[in-house]
């Protein structure tokens, strides 16, 4: 009898464990609750297939994301942007990217649009490291860091230092030195923002090398370009994918490049660190954010697709070769690591500017 009763009792409490398993409605299913959140989705070698688990664990995408520059059509952030939803949506896995650009106020209008929205899984925003000088500025827009989820980082953008070709410079030592004997004859140009890059990368030379120049601004990289290609100024420190086709032409002389470690596409120029300079280099990251609330496992899932497309052949020749920026995918850790850097970076740029 005593067995019947244990027995009686264990199939019971057995139900009720099987109860307890299912969706609190039938047909009800929400994001983390699909009971495949606990697969072993590592386990798949093949990336496809993998995403494609994922997406089916997740039940999303299911539809169109909305991906917002805040920038015009043609500049960085829009090329990045568009490279990333073509590659992504040629993996045909059920949703598309589309790329919209909601410009002004120096690129608050987009990102402002973006973090308002934190609970919205349909958006994502185009963003580089150089965009925290802006959301610190600006705070009355409501952007910080906090408003978004990193998802990925697909390429890194540097700066390369540019003269004429017959200005008789050749090295950075040939530059500084000419401008330490010469005070004020050497003349740089750039953007006119002091928080661009091309602004940072002549303030740590002059601050690690004492030079006495002067420095013109102009309102964008082509202008800076016509500018040293006319002769008002010397040296600029400039993107190389706005300088490529003068070095190609001979019309400009890289001396030195901004990265840490040479550029693939110019391995024998060497870099400002190489040559002397450690203080004097300056990289951004070029990426992809999502709303704060964005589930973690469908940042998984755009961190793997943008992974997946940005090794393909068009991205790499369409948008990397073409712009000379530099490949590197890195997922939602190491960009949060990334954030933080140029976060704190920009507040201290930021700082000194305002005790100036």
């Amino acid at each position: 009898m005593k067995k019947l009763i244990v027995c009686l009792l264990s199939v019971l409490v057995l139900l009720s464990l099987f109860a307890g398993c299912g969706p609190d409605e039938p047909g009800e299913v929400t994001p983390g609750e699909t009971g495949k959140e606990d697969a072993d989705f590592e386990s798949i070698e093949d990336p496809m297939e993998r995403l494609k688990a994922m997406i089916e664990a997740a039940g999303w995408p299911d539809g169109s994301i909305e991906f917002v520059v805040c920038n015009g059509v043609g500049g960085g952030s829009d090329q990045m942007a568009r490279a990333v939803a073509n590659c992504v949506n040629a993996l045909d896995v059920g949703f598309n990217i589309n790329v919209n650009n909601r410009t002004g106020s120096s690129g608050m209008i987009g990102a402002a649009y973006v973090a308002a929205r934190p609970d919205d899984t349909s958006l994502l925003l185009a963003q580089n490291g150089g965009e925290f000088g802006n959301w610190i500025s600006f705070p009355d827009f409501g952007v910080s860091k906090e408003k978004f989820k990193p998802v990925a980082i697909v390429a890194i953008d540097t700066a390369c230092l540019v003269v004429r070709s017959d200005s008789g410079f050749e090295t950075m030592d040939d530059l500084v030195n000419y401008s330490l004997e010469h005070p004020g004859e050497i003349v740089f140009g750039g953007t006119n923002s002091n928080l661009s890059m091309d602004a940072i990368m002549y303030d740590r030379m002059v601050e690690q090398t004492g030079m006495q120049t002067e420095f013109v601004p102009f309102e964008g990289g082509g202008d800076v370009s016509t500018a040293l290609l006319g002769g008002p100024i010397t040296a600029a420190w400039q993107n190389p994918s706005e300088v490529a086709a003068y070095i190609e032409s001979g019309d400009f002389r890289c001396i030195a490049m901004g990265s840490e470690t040479r550029h693939e596409d110019y391995p024998d120029i060497p870099t400002a660190i190489e040559q002397g300079y450690p203080d004097v280099y300056f990289s951004l990251y070029r990426g992809v954010l999502a709303p704060e609330n964005m589930p973690d496992e469908y940042i998984d899932i755009l961190a793997l697709a943008i992974e997946i497309g940005s090794q393909s052949e068009t991205f790499q020749h369409d948008y990397i070769d073409a712009n000379t920026v530099t490949y590197y995918f890195g997922g939602p850790e190491e960009m949060a690591e990334e954030m933080d850097y140029y976060e704190a970076l920009f507040e201290e740029i930021i700082a000194k500017s305002e005790a100036a």
